[in-house]
């Protein structure tokens, strides 16, 4: 029965491995051409482009961005501080074109025609599943930082955007960019046409939302929108980008940790401001002289309301009845000293707002992190063991580590640990998706198998009759022990209270929350590799024991073996 039903379930299967294994052989076939095409990290870039703006301009345009919040400090960019600097640089870009071939998914809850009030798949009649999009090099997606000197968010500002047509061959500014600090190029060209990647998916993503809900504003609710990319061509220019680097000192601090540990120092921060397009990013100040001046003013001011209204009272000005008696010189001294509290106060809360918002930062970002790992380990969780080799499974798991690559350590950035970081996560998803291709063609093998030993049985079903098996399938039954967990699996599970009387969602159940308990990425030791390995094995455990127990069929099968070593 169990062969015969693998047999009419092999073609819906086969069509599914064969799909996934073409993407896989794609992303890896281009994987390997992206590796031969851009093997010389030290390659100069073709062009460049040159500056529109100099050092003056450049500083108006950081100064009005500042006082955009009317607590920021001014003066920030002065030249003529000793802790000042500022340097004109060229950054290394990527600059990818490319033909894509986008195939969309997602549910609908809406009342449009063809769709009802539950959740359903969009209609590929309503709106097309596949489409083709070309990206230019001027798209802002298809330009990538080609370098770990400075920070992602800062080499941002040196973006050209639609500039990127005014650059000039390299050998055409020779002079400028000797004068000029020039970024070399250390990024391969895998590395930024995965980060390259990961914005398209957010802008397809993002771009199949908007069509939906234009075209069909009825629509009450979206849910589980998947764009798959398909690759069709490729091109690629490295061209230099100007920008201005400023490192500025702001206010005084103790120093709490290193060699200048207890000494009162000007903190430093660095900003950036593009040198065509005035973009700017830059730490976010709030100015604690203006906080205190504004808290003083407000304090005198509504002790000069008081003082006023008491005595226009006193004088019949205002009809009121009895006042208080009261001292105006002892209210002054009060308010005097409220003021001073008030301002102190306001000072402090100025000098902790930057630390909150970065920590509120952080405090997002983990979040975010935290769905994502719920996200994938909940599409592992569903769809068992066929869900780790499917493409969007595999590209969560991607962007989960390219976004913590990006944000985890930007306060403390180094360019050897970034690069060697971005090179390690490159060589594990590709040595993933190779693991799920080979999975795949195992799985393939398992199919052939299958068929042969359907085709096997039908043709002994036509000689003998299907009557035989069935009799000697109920002769063979036996009284079966009571099952043992022999490998532990119930016990990894944490099932162990309910061994032989589980129930296919209390596995899953127990799964999900294992899952978020003991991955690893969630307990990583940046210099333990014994609890690095220690922690992938947990994890590898408790996912062989999922396979096991995750249906009645591998449970029966787990109790078999357990019986027949007793």
């Amino acid at each position: 029965f169990l062969v015969m039903n693998s047999f009419l379930r092999i073609p819906q299967i086969a069509r599914w491995r064969i799909t996934e294994i073409n993407k896989l052989n794609k992303f890896i076939i281009q994987s390997r051409v992206l590796h031969q095409e851009h093997n010389d990290t030290n390659k100069g870039c073709d062009l460049v482009v040159p500056f529109c703006l100099d050092k003056y301009q450049a500083g108006e345009y950081f100064e009005k961005w500042q006082k955009r919040r009317w607590l920021a400090p001014s003066g920030l960019w002065n030249l003529s501080k000793p802790e000042s600097d500022l340097r004109a640089v060229f950054l290394p870009f990527f600059a990818f074109q490319a033909t894509l071939r986008v195939t969309r998914t997602g549910e609908v809850n809406g009342k449009n025609p063809g769709t009802t009030d539950q959740w359903s798949s969009i209609p590929s009649h309503m709106f097309p599943s596949t489409v083709e999009h070309k990206y230019t090099q001027e798209s802002p997606s298809m330009q990538v930082y080609g370098s770990y000197k400075y920070p992602r968010e800062l080499a941002f500002a040196a973006h050209p955007g639609a500039a990127i047509k005014e650059g000039v061959p390299t050998r055409s500014l020779e002079n400028t960019l000797q004068a000029s600090q020039v970024d070399p190029l250390s990024m391969s060209v895998e590395v930024a046409w995965r980060l390259a990647l990961r914005a398209l998916h957010e802008e397809e993503v993002k771009q199949y939302s908007q069509e939906l809900q234009r075209d069909f504003p009825d629509l009450e609710a979206l849910r589980n929108l998947q764009v798959h990319i398909e690759v069709m061509d490729r091109s690629y220019n490295t061209v230099l980008c100007p920008a201005f680097i400023f490192k500025y000192g702001y206010r005084i601090s103790t120093v709490s940790h290193g060699e200048h540990s207890g000494k009162r120092m000007v903190e430093m921060f660095t900003a950036a401001v593009g040198g065509v397009n005035p973009t700017v990013v830059a730490p976010l100040h709030v100015s604690t002289t203006k906080a205190q001046v504004l808290t003083a003013a407000t304090c005198s001011l509504v002790a000069v309301t008081v003082c006023g209204l008491h005595e226009a009272v006193s004088k019949g000005v205002i009809p009121g009845g009895p006042l208080l008696p009261w001292d105006p010189v002892l209210f002054l001294v009060e308010g005097m000293f409220l003021t001073g509290i008030f301002t102190l106060t306001a000072g402090m809360m100025a000098r902790a707002w930057e630390t909150t918002h970065r920590q509120e930062e952080e405090k997002q970002r983990t979040e975010l992190d935290d769905a994502r790992t719920l996200q994938w380990a909940s599409a592992y969780n569903s769809g068992g063991t066929a869900a780790w080799v499917e493409e969007e499974f595999l590209r969560l798991r991607e962007e989960q580590d390219w976004d913590r690559w990006e944000h985890q350590e930007k306060d403390q950035w180094k360019e050897s640990h970034q690069a060697e970081w971005a090179e390690q996560i490159l060589e594990q998803q590709i040595q993933r998706r190779l693991d799920a291709h080979e999975w795949m063609e195992e799985q393939q093998k398992l199919i052939r198998n299958l068929e042969e030993q359907a085709q096997r049985a039908s043709a002994k079903d036509a000689k003998y009759g299907a009557d035989r098996r069935s009799a000697q399938a109920h002769s063979t039954k036996s009284h079966q022990p009571s099952p043992v967990d022999h490998l532990g699996y119930y016990q990894v599970l944490g099932l162990k209270a309910k061994i032989g009387d589980v129930s296919d969602g209390e596995v899953k159940t127990a799964f999900r929350e294992m899952a978020l308990k003991v991955h690893p990425d969630r307990h990583k030791h940046k210099e333990c590799e014994v609890e690095n390995q220690k922690a992938t094995d947990q994890f590898a455990k408790l996912q062989h024991a999922y396979e096991s127990l995750k249906d009645v069929e591998h449970r029966n099968r787990y109790h078999n073996r357990s019986a027949k070593r007793r």
